[in-house]
């Protein structure tokens, strides 16, 4: 049997992901909590704060009304406070707003996103400056 050999070239850059939500519960036992806020939820909210409705949020965002409607919920019976707001109909129809409470994890959840990507980033940079090239 021969080996193969393997060509070597320039390895493709290298870039860290993070996964990244917010829980409500005791902060002194990481995990145990109730998931709040995630990547999918922190899109449907921005969606409803720039359309103004979560039937368009949930379309933009390619998930189905009931599957949005059951995020917001769901995250809403952990926190315990609303964070969609519905507006009643009129001449120009309903609607929905993020509440207070919403529109704060909102801001809070994509300033922390884009701290913790950062932070991944320069360790990396820092980590593969540091490890020996491999031959």
């Amino acid at each position: 049997m021969t080996r193969a050999r393997i060509k070597t070239c320039d390895p493709p850059p290298i870039s860290a992901r993070t996964k990244l939500w917010l829980e409500a519960g005791p902060r002194d036992t990481p995990g145990s909590g109730e998931h709040v806020l995630g990547r999918g939820l922190a899109a449907l909210l921005a969606g409803v704060e720039a359309a103004g409705s979560l039937t368009k949020a949930a379309a933009a965002a390619d998930m189905s009304y009931r599957y949005a409607w059951h995020l917001v919920h769901q995250a809403e019976q952990h926190l315990g406070q609303p964070m969609v707001v519905a507006r009643s109909g009129g001449k120009r129809g309903g609607g929905s707003v993020l509440s207070p409470v919403g529109r704060r994890l909102l801001t809070v959840f994509e300033t922390l996103s884009a701290d913790v990507a950062a932070f991944a980033a320069r360790r990396l940079d820092e980590l593969m400056k540091q490890s020996p090239e491999v031959d």
